[in-house]
């Protein structure tokens, strides 16, 4: 923190640093998760390495966490076990009609290349993406 936003209360910055070494890692972090203020968290639980999740972060900041599901993992993950283009699709949707139940946000986008999609996939896509279409326009019913 810049030394001219710091609160004249607060302690000259070898002290601070010394006192956080002293609580060491877990218990500074939660230390100023619960100072923050911050009622409600959300986090994207996509990102690579081992980050902190939902629930743990609520339990740190004595607040409540929401989840951002990354649409690029549901997918890799459906990939992995949808053996057409079709099952691909119906299970995509599925997928993502459950995460939706307990996410605040979904979002897209992580960079590299993108997930790799059964056989048959590409073709599929475009009558999946029209379906799409017509579902969001209630020409088929929605869900």
């Amino acid at each position: 923190m810049p030394a001219a936003a710091r609160p004249r209360t607060a302690l000259p910055p070898a002290r601070y640093l010394a006192r956080r070494r002293d609580l060491g890692v877990l218990e500074s972090g939660r230390a100023c998760c619960a100072a923050s203020g911050i009622t409600t968290y959300l986090v994207d639980t996509g990102l690579p390495g081992d980050l902190t999740g939902p629930g743990e972060m609520a339990s740190a900041g004595g607040a409540t966490a929401r989840e951002i599901v990354r649409l690029e993992l549901l997918a890799e993950q459906v990939a992995d076990t949808s053996g057409t283009a079709d099952s691909f699709l119906a299970n995509l949707a599925e997928s993502v009609h459950g995460a939706a139940a307990l996410a605040v946000a979904f979002t897209l986008g992580r960079g590299g290349a993108p997930p790799a999609l059964p056989r048959g996939a590409a073709a599929g896509a475009g009558r999946g993406a029209a379906r799409g279409g017509a579902l969001a326009r209630g020409a088929a019913g929605g869900r």
